[in-house]
């Protein structure tokens, strides 16, 4: 009669308890990372960008920039060489722009991300690389618009990350835009260089989703 290995009973089921527990530890410590994320991604939302949001959208099509005409020199003929001064539209709606954005950033500018909290370091310091010019309030107004812009991307994404966290929005998502392609492939009438540039645009997209 063979001898019974208790040894080896005994192992198996401690074994199997120790690869669940890990399992399990492993899985708690990515819903808690995950949610963490998500209320972070909430709260830069609904505490910052909503309203920066907001501000941008209200402004944009108010905020213009103007050029005139500068000689900076007269060559050995006596022509005039001359170069482009950009000046702002209206400085009092820029300044009321920046001053709302400010009110806002000023108690949360931990919740900006980097590119953002970067470039609203220079609309602060009226640093721009585009245009050195000596008018301070032109340069602010620059690195605004570029600041502006940033926003919106930020704004886009976080707002797709915060509204697609969950695996059944990331699913439906998913299927909506597979949808969208098969349709595209199937549609005569588009141009090939439409349907190329679309069906990219939905590839990026669906690797985004995943990606989140």
């Amino acid at each position: 009669m063979s001898e019974i290995d208790y040894t080896g009973l005994l192992t198996i089921p401690v074994l199997t308890a120790i690869f669940t527990t890990g399992a399990l530890l492993i899985k708690e410590w990515f819903q808690s990372s995950n949610a963490t994320k998500r209320a972070l991604t909430e709260k830069k939302l609904v505490e910052l960008y909503n309203h920066l949001y907001s501000i941008v959208i209200r402004y944009e099509k108010r905020l213009h920039f103007t050029y005139r005409e500068e000689v900076y020199a007269i060559d050995p003929n006596g022509n005039e060489k001359t170069h482009e001064i950009p000046e702002t539209e209206d400085p009092e709606v820029w300044e009321e722009a920046i001053k709302k954005a400010s009110e806002e950033i000023y108690n949360k500018i931990h919740l900006l991300e980097y590119e953002d909290l970067i470039l609203w370091i220079k609309v602060e310091n009226g640093l721009q690389e585009e245009y050195a010019i000596e008018d301070y309030s032109v340069n602010k107004a620059f690195s605004y618009r570029n600041f502006s812009k940033s926003v919106k991307k930020s704004y886009g994404r976080l707002y797709n990350e915060f509204h697609l966290s969950t695996r059944k929005r990331k699913k439906a998502r998913i299927k909506e835009l597979k949808i969208d392609l098969k349709n595209i492939k199937r549609n005569p009438f588009m141009e090939k260089d439409e349907k190329t540039k679309k069906k990219k645009a939905i590839k990026e997209e669906i690797k985004t989703i995943k990606r989140t």
